[in-house]
């Protein structure tokens, strides 16, 4: 009992040791409004704020962190206190915000301490022609801002950017003007990250650009997932850290029961220095009740006295999982815990007091050995919808398992929304449609300009045959060479056509992704493009060969004819065909320079299109309802 009451102890003082050597700031930003209330207004944001200082609170001193958010009447009944002295989420608070932290964070830097700041963001989002931007109140926080005010004001030795709104990989990463609609994790590298290699980032996103918050939890999907993955539940090592890694794994096992990948958040993690297992939050000495689960599966989540749901989790079995319960220590707290599948769940109020280790910090204590007081309380609404979220137990065997799915599979796709989908399909239609018409006009055309020269040489051939058989003979494989081009256009589909058929063959598979298929699509026809613009220069410059020769020939052969004493009316009408043919194959080489192929002409219309309004989605399922708001290319 001696041997482990020094090992906590011993562990306790190295946790003091390295908060000594360490200083944490915090800015958290959270805005339900909208700028100019063109959308409605988030439900819970405000309270996202209030829940993540909670948390920072548990690992910085109270003045290091920082709240801005307008709470609305019913957060300021939950929370009283804090809304009486919360600046709003304004530029000129935000900026006053981050010049104090800087004073701060650079004071400490020269007392040789090692310094850590995370700016937080809840709330709306918006991305106009690749660049993504952070509503606050009076305007926006936009990729030169975060680089210039934050990144640029508060010098900290490692900053984590925590951003839930729409699509916000491109407040980070923005997307250059001109250039694809979709970006990958290696543009991060190539791009924020090589410029700020001390900056990790962990952005929500989804599938359809949206960000869902539900009632049942009353808060953002997102930033529910990351708090409760940051007070312990993501820490399958139990070193006391969560690293980037933890955490990702984490969010994705929780959502990975979710069919639909409307409603599935999308994450995109990368840690400083593009490191997966550099370390996002430090408990060991993180301030709360520390509480230990057990080694049994358990799906439970954890409540405050109001009510608010602070942590959901699926332990696996023997994860053995300890949690920091970010309330005071002269509080109970709840548990909530589903017994079996069919079960419904049991709320348990577990009491304030516990154990007191040598070194005289509250220290963890096993759930499994506190004594529970039943409450005659029934759980708040029907858990029903998180039948799917946490539906698979999370453990480090699931954890190393999802590593290695991740490293084998391809890089996800950002920036893509579902209305994407019908403007790739609507656009492409209409390029396979314009490349048939094309084909089939090219195609009629040359087998008619084929049947009439040869037609002309047959004619032609009883009157010169004796005397120049090879006009006759000119005519007919001149005619032969545009018929048999004329028929492989009828016959043989554009790339055009083929990529539309691709398109939808692809889309029709069995699970295939959207996202995917519309950026490789896009990808192939740039490629195309480029290959279209090479030929198209090359089949000029053939073309200019081609008529010239034509005109050549047309001069050679009322020379021939003149030498030989022709003089019916074939020694005109020969020649001039041959020239006009000549100088149509000039023009036809003109045109090529000046006038775009489908596939151009739908590329450029594509990248063009103005950027659509913001959809509002409304999503009623068990258990509450769901709003998602998202901003498209």
């Amino acid at each position: 009992m001696c041997a482990r009451a020094m090992l906590v102890a011993l562990v306790l003082l190295e946790g003091q040791a390295l908060a000594a050597k360490e200083e944490l700031f915090a800015l958290v930003v959270t805005n339900n409004r909208s700028l100019g209330r063109r959308r409605p207004d988030l439900q819970y944001a405000d309270d996202d704020g209030a829940r993540y200082q909670a948390l920072f609170r548990t690992v910085a001193p109270v003045e290091n962190v920082t709240l801005l958010t307008r709470f609305d009447a019913a957060s300021r009944r939950l929370f009283p206190e804090m809304a009486a002295r919360v600046a709003a989420p304004t530029r000129r608070e935000v900026d006053r915000a981050l010049a104090d932290i800087g004073k701060r964070v650079a004071a400490a830097r020269r007392a040789g301490k090692r310094t850590l700041f995370y700016f937080v963001f809840a709330g709306h989002g918006e991305v106009k022609r690749g660049k993504g931007y952070l509503e606050l109140e009076d305007g926006r926080l936009g990729p030169d801002d975060i680089e210039r005010r934050v990144l640029g004001k508060v010098k900290a030795d490692v900053v984590h950017l925590v951003l839930d709104s729409c699509n916000s990989f491109f407040v980070i990463n923005p997307r250059k003007p001109g250039g694809k609609r979709w970006a990958t994790p290696w543009d991060m590298t190539i791009g924020f990250s090589r410029r700020y290699p001390n900056v990790g980032v962990v952005l929500s996103t989804s599938s359809a650009g949206e960000v869902y918050e539900w009632s049942e939890i009353q808060s953002g999907i997102f930033s529910h997932e990351v708090r409760s993955g940051l007070s312990g539940a993501a820490d399958v090592n139990r070193d006391g850290r969560v690293s980037y890694d933890e955490i990702e794994a984490f969010i994705a096992v929780a959502n990975r029961g979710i069919k639909n990948e409307g409603f599935r958040p999308k994450v995109f993690v990368r840690g400083p220095w593009n490191k997966g297992a550099a370390r996002l939050l430090t408990l060991r000495h993180a301030r709360g009740r520390r509480v230990k689960l057990g080694r049994g599966e358990r799906r439970l989540w954890v409540r405050d006295a109001e009510g608010n749901r602070l942590i959901d989790l699926h332990q696996a079995k023997g994860a053995d999982l300890e949690l920091v319960v970010p309330i005071g220590a002269d509080r109970p707290f709840y548990v909530q815990e589903r017994a079996s599948e069919k079960g419904r769940p049991t709320l348990r109020q577990y009491p304030v007091a516990a154990a007191e280790e040598p070194t005289g910090q509250r220290g963890p204590v096993l759930l499994a050995a506190l004594s529970p007081e039943p409450v005659p309380a029934t759980a708040r609404g029907q858990d029903e919808i998180f039948e799917t979220f946490f539906s698979e137990p999370y453990g480090i065997e699931v954890y190393r398992e999802y590593c290695t799915e991740r490293a084998d599979a391809p890089d996800p796709v950002f920036g893509i929304s579902a209305q994407d989908e019908g403007r790739m399909r609507h656009y492409l239609s209409n390029m396979a449609r314009g490349d048939r018409q094309d084909r089939l006009l090219q195609g009629g055309t040359l087998v008619g300009g084929g049947v009439l020269l040869a037609g002309m040489g047959a004619s032609i051939y009883p009157e010169v045959r004796e005397e120049a058989p090879f006009a006759a003979y000119v005519l007919l494989g001149a005619g032969a060479g545009l018929a048999a081009g004329g028929i492989y256009k009828l016959l043989v589909r554009s790339e055009g056509e083929k990529a539309w058929a691709a398109f939808e063959a692809e889309l029709a598979r069995p699970g295939a992704s959207a996202e995917s298929v519309i950026a490789r699509t896009e990808a192939h026809l740039h490629a195309l493009a480029a290959r279209e613009r090479r030929r198209r220069r090359a089949a000029e410059i053939i073309a200019y060969v081609g008529g010239g020769l034509y005109v050549a020939m047309a001069a050679s052969l009322g020379a021939a004819m003149a030498d030989s004493g022709v003089r019916s009316k074939v020694s005109y009408v020969l020649p001039v065909s041959v020239g006009l043919a000549g100088l149509g194959i000039v023009g036809l080489g003109v045109s090529m320079r000046y006038i775009e192929t489908p596939m151009e002409r739908m590329l450029r219309l594509y990248r063009e299109d103005p950027d659509l309004s913001i959809q509002v989605s409304v999503a009623p399922l068990p258990g509450g309802g769901g709003v998602g708001l998202s901003g498209t290319f």
